[in-house]
């Protein structure tokens, strides 16, 4: 049976952009770990009050359409096979904008670690709730949320990886094999050090490095990642370009070739550019959800951008490929029409 990594990315499925949604979000959090932090200053009612608040504005900043259309896209993909190479899904969730406004607060408010991390774990779990509570109506899905699987730990290198609760295998196979997509999603887990931030693009890898590849390959060929994202640049679709997507120069790249010491970006226009692997830096980026967001619309091809795809490189090592491209035209994708995208793959 056929596997795919699907990535809903947070600027698709949230009101990245809407400053005045985020700058509520952000005063009623504010308000809610100050009182907290107060030693309980506010009465039980007042508090009760704000909690309430706080919720609405996370439910205010999720687009249901968006979570719906996603949803529906999937199941109609399914169902397209026919009984033919029947597909099966890992879905993972973007952090979106309430997931960068709690980060925002805990640094402007100078949070230690426990307390940070706590806040920010709690936002996104009802985020998330909310986000598959909306899956669950087109697919039969179930929420494994990193933080009660994953830890942080260090190599010698010095490079940052996650490592597994042995059981995990055994839990993503009996969900695929009961037919059951699981969710996982951008989010706060522990470590040696306290509290970290995992972001959803590497969860792919993680997942079929330490795991999938392991223990179910014999029953599912994982095809690809799909990235489903939002430059949020008006007549600019999703995907990687060689400089901010807002510039209009800037150029949409369509293919990334992972050589073995080093990538070959093609351009839209057809010009082909060598990017050793020491520029794509070592993907500590990729685990930190911050104000340039996990999106591209802020970085250029010689900085974060390029470090973002550095999880994706690593997976094309692995022999899977990924497909970064527009959530409006998902659609068009699953109906096989030739779209703009940005295409990660390993030369063969």
């Amino acid at each position: 049976m056929e596997l795919y990594y699907v990535k809903l990315g947070g600027s698709a499925f949230t009101y990245k952009n809407d400053q005045n949604k985020n700058d509520r979000f952000q005063e009623i959090l504010t308000a809610y770990v100050q009182d907290a932090l107060e030693e309980r200053s506010l009465s039980s009612e007042a508090r009760n009050g704000l909690l309430k608040e706080l919720r609405r504005q996370i439910e205010s900043m999720i687009r249901t359409d968006v979570i719906v259309s996603f949803a529906r896209t999937l199941a109609r993909w399914k169902n397209s096979s026919n009984g033919k190479c029947p597909k099966s899904f890992i879905i993972i969730l973007g952090g979106g904008s309430p997931a960068h406004g709690a980060v925002k607060v805990a640094r402007a408010l100078q949070l230690n670690n426990v307390i940070y991390g706590v806040m920010v774990r709690q936002v996104v779990g009802y985020m998330a709730a909310l986000v598959t509570s909306l899956l669950a109506r087109d697919l039969t899905i179930n929420y494994i949320p990193p933080s009660s699987w994953f830890y942080w730990e260090e190599e010698k290198d010095g490079q940052v990886t996650v490592v597994r609760a042995d059981s995990l295998p055994l839990t993503l196979h009996g969900h695929l094999n009961l037919g059951i997509y699981p969710v996982l999603g951008g989010d706060m887990i522990l470590g040696r050090n306290g509290w970290s931030i995992l972001s959803g693009d590497p969860i792919p890898y993680f997942i079929h490095s330490n795991w999938l590849q392991q223990s179910i390959s014999r029953d599912w060929k994982v095809k690809e990642t799909i990235m489903l994202s939002d430059v949020g640049v008006e007549g600019r679709h999703a995907g990687f370009y060689d400089s901010d997507p807002s510039d209009p120069s800037a150029q949409l790249i369509t293919r990334i070739l992972v050589k073995r010491e080093h990538c070959l970006l093609e351009l839209e226009s057809g010009t082909r550019v060598k990017i050793d692997f020491s520029e794509l830096g070592n993907g500590e980026e990729q685990a930190s959800i911050d104000e340039s967001s996990n999106d591209n619309s802020s970085v250029d091809v010689t900085g974060g951008m390029l470090q973002k795809i550095w999880w994706q490189v690593k997976l094309a090592q692995k022999g899977i490929p990924t497909r970064i491209l527009d959530y409006r035209l998902f659609d068009s994708f699953i109906e096989g029409k030739a779209i703009p995208h940005t295409y990660i793959m390993a030369e063969t």
